[in-house]
């Protein structure tokens, strides 16, 4: 999952001492270096931020329909933000679904994607489960991201 978080959004993901989260664009800046004494577990905390602070928000989304005045678009805006922000979302949760996918397939990952004698384990069971879960009147997925190349 880090791999392709930094991979898709172009960002070392390293967890500070206090489990905050550091960011590198890719704009020369050094990167602190990890210890051996650097606390493993705060990788979870820190993954759990940058995925509800960069996959599932968008500030640029935000400030396009609040202009900065507020933290949540009211009115009129909301529903047009919502609408994108969803929309932003799905396109970035397939992306990365499509990334470890691949990446697994090439041999570039050895860990397995799926917890072994779980209810979904392939990535095309996990697009299944998602789109009947989460997506209204789609039908099958796989059919439509075939059809998109």
């Amino acid at each position: 999952l880090r791999l392709s978080l930094e991979t898709i959004f172009n960002e070392a993901i390293i967890p500070s001492e206090k489990g905050e989260l550091i960011r590198k664009l890719s704009d020369g800046f050094e990167l602190p270096s990890l210890d051996a004494d650097s606390p493993r577990q705060d990788i979870k905390t820190t993954l759990r931020r940058f995925i509800v602070n960069r996959v599932l928000s968008d500030s640029k989304v935000l400030r396009k329909y609040t202009k900065g005045r507020c933290k949540v678009p009211s009115m009129k805006f909301e529903a047009n933000y919502k609408a994108e922000i969803q929309g932003l979302v799905l396109y970035r949760l397939f992306v990365i679904v499509f990334f470890l996918d691949r990446a697994k397939s090439k041999g570039i990952l050895t860990q397995r994607l799926f917890v072994r004698g779980s209810q979904v384990n392939s990535t095309s069971a996990f697009l299944h489960e998602f789109c009947k879960e989460f997506l209204a009147a789609e039908g099958n997925i796989l059919k439509h991201i075939a059809r998109m190349g």
